[in-house]
């Protein structure tokens, strides 16, 4: 259970724009969504080496044209999670130590400001 008085900052995957109960609840809420941006053609680059290792596509992805398929949902919930994000952090290229650094710096601000005014690290 959520403490009232509490900020919580989270980061989770692009899928969740897809549910809007879940959207709904994350609005009303005290969480900071984070949203780690990342471009399609990166983001299609770590699947396809998670799919080499298990030997299969998420099945969502097991579509006639799986990149293709990925590029549309990457657009749309790109900018579903921009919308809804309290901070924004260009996340390419860089290993999670380094983004949760990130995260802890701009969240610090955030929480002693007590608001949830966006703050955008792209």
């Amino acid at each position: 259970m959520l403490e009232a008085d509490a900020v919580y900052i989270v980061a989770a995957g692009g899928g969740l724009t897809d549910n809007e109960a879940a959207m709904a609840l994350l609005a009303k809420s005290s969480i900071i969504p984070v949203f780690l941006h990342i471009g399609a053609d990166a983001a299609w680059k770590r699947i396809e080496e998670t799919a080499a290792k298990d030997g299969v596509l998420p099945p969502f992805l097991r579509t006639e044209n799986p990149q293709e398929t990925h590029r549309v949902l990457h657009e749309r919930r790109n900018a579903a999670c921009k919308k809804a994000a309290g901070i924004i952090v260009d996340a390419e290229g860089k290993s999670p130590k380094e983004l949760a650094a990130e995260i802890v710096i701009y969240s610090k601000f955030t929480v002693n400001e007590a608001d949830k005014i966006p703050i955008n690290l792209l």
